[in-house]
């Protein structure tokens, strides 16, 4: 007797069935019709504006708030220059693209709080004053980000240059509460 499986019957393949072309219905969706906000606020009587600012008078104030650029994406190649330590790169943007000098990224940092060396830092300074005591978003200037990052030279040429030791970050952290948190900074 044979102990091999039985074979297994085979399938009757069915013809491929032609394909039908399908109808595709013209399809036109509604114009579209403008959001209305549920939250907004009627004018009150009496009363010369409603609470809520129309966006172009906000922009303005915006602008009036700040008068240097911010980048909404990336940096400007002189913020990575400053971050590299490459100070013939940071000096020969400084005269080159003198305009982006005070552009700020979206944290709102400038060309000197990305500064990682007392070279960079001090040309930077030199050629852009306003930005010492800057602060970007969280409150930090660039001498609370030196103290931070523990560079003794960055902070002396920072302080030459005037820095504010008693500026205060967001948090209400002064320059002297970051050093003495950071203990690679002698006192």
């Amino acid at each position: 007797m044979d102990t091999k499986t039985p074979p297994i019957p085979l399938k009757v393949q069915e013809k491929p069935k032609p394909k039908q072309q399908e109808s595709v219905a013209d399809v036109s969706l509604p114009p579209l019709t403008p959001y209305r906000n549920h939250r907004q606020r009627q004018k009150t009587p009496g009363t010369q504006w409603s609470r809520d600012v129309p966006s172009a008078i906000r922009y303005q104030d915006h602008q009036k708030k700040r008068p240097y650029r911010v980048l909404q994406i990336g940096a400007t190649p002189l913020m990575h220059a400053c971050q590299q330590g490459d100070r013939a790169r940071v000096l020969r943007l400084l005269k080159e693209q003198e305009e982006t000098i005070g552009y700020r990224d979206r944290t709102l940092r400038s060309a000197l709080h990305y500064c990682m060396d007392a070279g960079t830092g001090g040309a930077v300074a030199a050629a852009a004053p306003e930005l010492v005591n800057a602060p970007d978003a969280e409150g930090h200037t660039p001498l609370h980000l030196a103290v931070i990052a523990g560079d003794t030279q960055l902070v002396a040429v920072l302080l030459a240059n005037g820095a504010d030791v008693n500026a205060k970050d967001l948090e209400g952290h002064s320059v002297l509460h970051w050093a003495t948190g950071n203990f690679s900074l002698p006192l």
